[in-house]
């Protein structure tokens, strides 16, 4: 896992298709910059139900949280956070459950300002019940503004979507908390078909391991659209590495440096001899914390993705 300024510049990437495609597709990525658009909707890549990230569970508040609400009428209070971004930032979250058994409220340090207040109620799905867990998760993306550090170690503030998934045995009285990041980053860059020359093809970066951070480049997930149907599959995932060397006829071999900031504003692949500081391909600050953002409208608002095998997955 990459932290800090140390791992920046171990950036993405030479892309290795993963062996076994049963199709053509391009081979090698070509040099260049290529910006990445934050997208929300999870329709386009393939089974993204199993990679949730489990929470600690409390039943005690924080002692260095204000809760600003009131729980004396939930028959069940639990506690905890998610941590995001390559400083790690904190957004505690309380969750309340009613004398049926059923999830009631879900609120969220959205400025993670240490307080959670009425107004930061999250709205929830309807509620699913299977083998006795009751489980409920948000119904649109959690909106909120991550601190990062750039290569000179100063905070970049970029606004980043997340779920929580709430689940509750009725019997045992288990809970298990999950989240996921809901942001992901959609490219295109050029590669070189042995066929066809240059082509331009769809590129996905995901945060499977959910930190926030989609330079963890053994653990997030590169996909490439190489049949070109507009879904990122499981079996276009790339493999990664920091530098990559190219045959050129004219010049023979050439090292190319890959890199990608933390939150991705873009990916620049640069010959070796021809770096220039990684700052020139860092994000722009989206200004100071703000509570709420607007995205474009989510299809079908939530993507509950095959929800049951969520719960399979932490039978």
């Amino acid at each position: 896992m990459m932290r800090g300024v140390k791992g920046w510049y171990l950036g993405v990437c030479t892309l290795l298709l993963v062996a076994g495609l049963g199709f053509s597709v391009p081979n090698q990525l070509n040099s260049g910059v290529y910006y990445f658009t934050e997208m929300v909707d999870l329709t386009p890549i393939e089974g993204l139900e199993h990679y949730w990230q489990r929470n600690n569970v409390s039943a005690v508040a924080p002692k260095d949280i204000r809760i600003d609400i009131d729980l004396s009428q939930a028959k069940k209070v639990v506690y905890s956070y998610v941590e995001l971004g390559n400083a790690k930032q904190r957004f505690d979250y309380v969750a309340t459950i009613n004398g049926k058994g059923d999830w009631e409220s879900l609120y969220v340090d959205l400025d993670s300002n240490g307080a959670i207040t009425p107004d930061e109620m999250v709205l929830l799905h309807i509620q699913n019940q299977d083998q006795g867990h009751k489980f409920r998760m948000n119904a649109n993306p959690i909106r909120v503004l991550v601190n990062y550090k750039n290569t000179a170690g100063n905070a970049i503030h970029k606004f980043l979507s997340f779920d929580v998934f709430l689940q509750h045995h009725i019997g045992s009285g288990q809970v298990i908390l999950m989240h996921r990041t809901r942001s992901w980053f959609l490219g295109e860059a050029r590669f070189i078909d042995r066929k066809l020359g240059e082509v331009p093809v769809k590129i996905a970066l995901v945060d499977l391991n959910n930190d926030g951070v989609f330079s963890d480049f053994n653990q997030d997930g590169l996909f490439i659209d190489a049949n070109y149907n507009g879904v990122f599959e499981k079996r276009e995932k790339a493999k990664i590495t920091a530098l990559m060397d190219v045959r050129d006829k004219e010049k023979g071999r050439v090292q190319y440096r890959n890199y990608v900031f933390s939150w991705p504003y873009c990916l620049a692949v640069v010959p070796v001899k021809e770096w220039i500081d990684s700052a020139n391909y860092e994000p722009k600050d989206d200004g100071e914390p703000q509570k709420k953002t607007d995205l474009p409208p989510v299809k079908d608002g939530l993507n509950v993705v095959d929800i049951n095998s969520i719960v399979k997955d932490n039978l």
